[in-house]
């Protein structure tokens, strides 16, 4: 699930040239469940690699 998401990411930025933080405003505007979810996911991700 994190693979796909970080897929989504690489190509928002690739096809938008656009910021990944843009992204996570359109997740966050979004208002369907599952965009939430994986959105929570990556940032526990990205936490867990920053704290390391």
């Amino acid at each position: 699930m994190l693979w796909e998401l970080k897929t989504r990411l690489e190509e928002f930025v690739r096809t938008t040239n656009q910021h990944i933080t843009d992204f996570g405003n359109l997740l966050a505007n979004n208002d369907e469940q599952e965009y939430k979810v994986l959105w929570k996911k990556f940032e526990e991700a990205a936490t867990s690699l920053s704290t390391g």
